[in-house]
């Protein structure tokens, strides 16, 4: 409520002088000093702001300036009709475009193309773009998007925007993913990965059972690491649950593959997390299980090795060559068309 003059070296309450400004009807008696002449006592000023603070009339004015700004509109809202109409065609705009940007994401579709930056040029943009594409489907009924489309700038289509954007849903589908993890016990799927750039990536899931003992799985997303170390991967997990605001004290189980990073029984993933939690019990990924189990048996049976790798072979032997692979295709329609 305090404002400073530099000009004058004093200063005015700002709700005081604002209700006197205004000639609002005051009960109490005005105080001057903090409303037109400006208060420079510096000594006393801690005294005499407290005073004036806890005052009936700065009570009052707080209360009529609070009162006036809440019921205030502006005079472009009062007088021009034309002004509600723009605002509620450019609220139609702007939503059909963050919903354009919600259904390609959704279809695993990429929104950019190809970006032309020309300031001059009101076309520019993504113009080959899928969301660029589709924002002109959809102008076709809302006629409010061909004349936003159209607007040089402001038109929130831009690559920083849309990664703005896609970051603000991926956080509210978290949100709304954690919400069903209050008071629920879960477990802690885990998995890593290397990514087509070649880097280490940590896949992160959730399993839980709901009231109805129905189990649900739900992908929280895959996240970079900066080592494979144990220590490395503990700190993201925990990280992940910390932003998700999940406590460890409900993780009921962990399950991970066999390296030793993960399930080392001195330094692993089970060993950090069973030292905070001891509720939280170790599985072996069946499905990494059940591949190491194939993959030893097949070595052992020299006839199902033999004929991996006849079948592996083959196939290089087709690839390598358009013609075989026509051919091949060809033979596999043609018994297809037999079978069916």
């Amino acid at each position: 409520w305090l404002q400073y003059l530099q000009e004058q070296d004093s200063a005015v309450c700002f709700y005081c002088a604002t209700a006197v400004q205004q000639k609002m009807p005051l009960t109490n008696y005005i105080d001057d000093t903090f409303t037109k002449a400006g208060f420079s006592n510096w000594q006393k000023a801690k005294l005499k702001f407290s005073k004036h603070e806890q005052s009936g009339f700065h009570k009052n004015a707080v209360e009529m300036v609070t009162k006036f700004h809440k019921n205030k509109k502006s005079i472009r809202e009062i007088l021009s009709a034309e002004y509600e109409e723009e605002r509620n065609d450019n609220r139609k705009a702007l939503m059909a475009i963050l919903t354009s940007m919600q259904f390609l994401s959704q279809q695993g579709l990429p929104l950019r193309g190809v970006y032309i930056n020309n300031e001059e040029n009101a076309e520019s943009g993504e113009l080959n773009s899928n969301i660029h594409q589709l924002l002109r489907l959809r102008a076709s009924n809302i006629p409010m998007l061909t004349i936003w489309l159209k607007k040089s700038q402001d038109k929130f289509t831009r690559p920083q925007i849309q990664n703005e954007v896609m970051e603000i849903m991926a956080h509210e589908i978290l949100r709304k993913i954690a919400s069903r993890f209050s008071g629920c016990k879960f477990s802690v799927m885990v998995d890593e990965s290397t990514g087509i750039s070649n880097a280490e990536q940590l896949v992160f899931c959730l399993r839980y059972v709901d009231d109805d003992l129905n189990t649900h799985e739900e992908f929280i997303g895959m996240h970079s690491l900066e080592s494979t170390s144990a220590a490395s991967i503990t700190n993201t997990i925990e990280g992940i649950m910390l932003r998700m605001s999940i406590q460890l004290k409900d993780c009921r189980g962990q399950c991970y593959d066999g390296a030793s990073s993960m399930a080392g029984c001195k330094t692993g993933v089970v060993t950090s997390l069973l030292s905070k939690e001891p509720r939280a019990l170790y599985t072996h990924c069946y499905g990494h299980a059940l591949n190491l189990a194939v993959q030893e048996t097949v070595k052992k049976n020299h006839i199902l090795r033999d004929t991996l790798d006849t079948i592996e072979e083959m196939m290089k032997l087709i690839k390598k060559s358009p013609k075989r692979e026509t051919i091949f295709n060809k033979r596999g329609s043609k018994y297809h068309a037999n079978d069916s």
